[in-house]
C-alpha cells in the first residue's frame, strides 16, 4: 500500500510464489515444516482470530481515511484467499 510499486504478498517465496498466495500455499509450507494438518488449521484460526486487532490497529494508525480503507480491503482479501472462502 505504501509502496505502490511492490505488488508481492510475500517478502520470500511461499511453496515457490510470492503472489497470489492461498490455502494450499500455506498447506503446503505447513507440510514443509513437518506440521500437522491440526497444527496448521490451529495456525488458519489464530489468523482469524488476529483479524479484528489487526483492523484495530488500523483504526489507530495516522494514515488518511482513504488510505486505511483500502487496507482493511487488502487485509479482507488476503484472509479471504488465506482462508480458501
Amino acid at each position: 500500500m505504501l509502496l505502490a510499486e511492490d505488488t508481492e504478498d510475500a517478502a520470500l517465496t511461499l511453496h515457490g510464489k510470492k503472489k497470489k498466495l492461498g490455502l494450499g500455499d500455506f498447506r503446503a509450507f505447513g507440510e514443509a515444516l513437518k506440521l500437522s494438518d491440526r497444527q496448521v488449521a490451529n495456525a488458519i484460526t489464530r489468523f482469524e482470530k488476529g483479524m479484528s486487532a489487526a483492523n484495530a490497529l488500523i483504526d489507530c494508525g495516522f494514515c488518511s481515511q482513504d488510505k486505511k480503507d483500502r487496507y482493511r480491503k487488502l487485509l479482507a482479501n488476503r484472509w479471504q484467499r488465506l482462508a480458501g472462502i
